[in-house]
Formats: C-alpha cells, structure tokens, sequence
C-alpha cells in the first residue's frame, strides 16, 4: 500500500492515504484460496462497485508463491502490489478506458501487466502504473 500511497499529484501533493491496520475487526485480508485454473490472484470486491470499504485478495493455493524471483513460483509482493492496484481502480495495460497508455513496449514491465511470469519481480511502479493511478484521484 505504501508503494501506492507515494504516488503525488503532478504539483507534489498527496493524492490518497491509505492505511493497512492490524485491528482484529479490520476487513483487509490476504488468503490463499481455491481459484479458477491459470488464476494467480483475485481482489475483492470490485473497485467499481464504489467505496472501498476492504479488500480481500485472494491468493491460488495451486501455485507457489515467493519472496523472491525463484524459479517455478510467484512473487508474492509483486502479486499484492498489483491486486492493490486494482483495489485501487487501476486497470491492466491495455484495457484503461482512461487515456493513460501503456507503451506497448513497456506493458510487460508495468505492475499492472495483465501477465506476470514466475521467477520475475515487478515491485517498481512505472510510469503507466503511475500516470493511470493520477487519472483517477488527481
């Protein structure tokens, strides 16, 4: 959340401060979970539902998941960072009916590719990531 919450305005000012609590009756939470085959990942609820009043992302308990680039598994903070970007309301590459583009080169290096590999890392918002999150708070 942090990584989303430095995101500034293009004057500098904050656009949306965001805060991860550990109360017990919070409604932020991080599972594994069945998902449907080739899913890695679900956030719930829908962003365009309207206030964001939790989150609950859902991880695949039929893939491996890391704190690194391991061969054969997932990056977990690059999966989390990007679920937290569609809480956020942030699209894939590609699919933002903003006017934010991607940079079709860039897409697969953006953490809001719709495609993450295992063994690879996308924890650096770029600009796509960036610029898209601005459309919608600034």
């Amino acid at each position: 959340m942090t990584k989303w919450s430095y995101v500034q305005a293009d004057d500098g000012s904050e656009l949306l401060n965001s805060v991860l609590t550990n109360d017990s009756t919070s409604q932020c939470r991080i599972y594994f979970d069945y998902l449907p085959t080739g899913t890695i990942a679900r956030i719930t609820p829908n962003p365009d539902l309207g206030d964001l009043q939790y989150v609950w992302i859902r991880l695949s308990n039929s893939h491996t998941f890391s704190d690194s680039a391991q061969v054969g598994a997932y990056d977990l903070q690059s999966v989390i960072l990007h679920e937290l970007g569609h809480a956020y309301g942030v699209a894939h590459c590609h699919n933002d009916v903003n006017i934010v583009a991607c940079g079709v080169g860039s897409c697969p290096y953006n953490v809001m590719s719709p495609v993450l590999s295992s063994n690879s890392q996308q924890r650096v918002l770029k600009n796509y990531d960036k610029d898209s999150y601005r459309s919608i708070y600034a």
